[in-house]
């Protein structure tokens, strides 16, 4: 598949999704769910070469994506503590509404054996993100471990279920949604002064320290430099990935580019700032 053909499939795709999640009362209250097109692409990419009608392959990925969406909103809650009790009510309430509109496209396939399988991966998320949130984490591997799992179990459960798990647009897709997500902690610990990635690195790196403890531009940077080594890792082993492409898809290679040109220029920020 082209380039103008991935984005245009991937479109329609969103398209889709946002129609789903388009409710009038929920948007009066909370922000907009974010449609991680990155996401839609790779659900896409990993089953387009099967034996799947286009209608079926958008259903699928709409589903699949309903669930994910439904988990991220979820998310949110942890993450904005001090928001208004009824904001934070209706969150909980979207996510399980989401959740709801995944499980109805799910009984209109009629497929009990899918259910099952992204119900796997809905448990695991929620169990690494307990680890996650309630530090339960022994040490930072572990720790970083949970974040990956948070992130890459749906898709993961997804490609497990259209046998699709052991070819490269499977591993490829897991370690591009975890390089995004370890920029994006990257890029709101510069802005913002703290993620939840870099709560978690406070806690291994600097034992003694509260975590509700101001660092100092030394820790900083030694943060940094952690999830900088993680960050490099993981583009190493795209990099990897990326040639064992007998056709390379061209969508795929650009954001690829585009991520970690993002990187960069985070890193450069950073540099210049400290």
């Amino acid at each position: 598949m082209n380039l103008q053909q991935s984005m245009q499939q991937v479109a329609v795709i969103k398209e889709k999704i946002q129609q789903k999640l388009t409710h009038s009362y929920l948007q009066q209250f909370i922000v907009d769910p974010v449609i991680d097109e990155d996401r839609i692409l790779f659900f896409l990419s990993s089953i387009q070469d099967g034996e799947l009608g286009t209608d079926e392959v958008e259903k699928y990925v709409t589903t699949a994506m309903l669930v994910q969406i439904a988990l991220d909103t979820h998310e949110r809650i942890n993450n904005h503590e001090e928001d208004r009790l009824k904001e934070r009510q209706l969150t909980v309430l979207a996510g399980d509404y989401f959740s709801g509109l995944y499980y109805k496209l799910l009984a209109d396939l009629e497929n009990v054996t899918l259910v099952r399988t992204l119900a796997q991966g809905i448990k695991l998320v929620n169990e690494h993100k307990i680890a996650i949130y309630e530090k339960e984490s022994q040490n930072i591997e572990a720790f970083m471990a949970s974040l990956k799992k948070v992130e890459i179990s749906i898709f993961e459960k997804f490609c497990t279920y259209f046998n699709e798990n052991e070819k490269v647009i499977a591993r490829l897709g897991e370690q591009f949604l975890f390089l995004k997500r370890l920029v994006e902690e990257k890029e709101q610990f510069i802005q913002k002064g703290t993620s939840v990635l870099f709560e978690g690195l406070k806690k291994f790196s600097f034992a003694k320290v509260e975590l509700n403890q101001e660092l100092s531009p030394d820790q900083n940077r030694m943060l940094l430099r952690i999830c900088e080594k993680y960050i490099e890792h993981t583009k190493e082993l795209i990099d990897q990935l990326v040639h064992k492409f007998p056709v390379p898809n061209e969508f795929l290679l650009e954001r690829i580019n585009q991520i970690t040109n993002r990187r960069s220029a985070i890193s450069k920020l950073y540099a210049e700032e400290g």
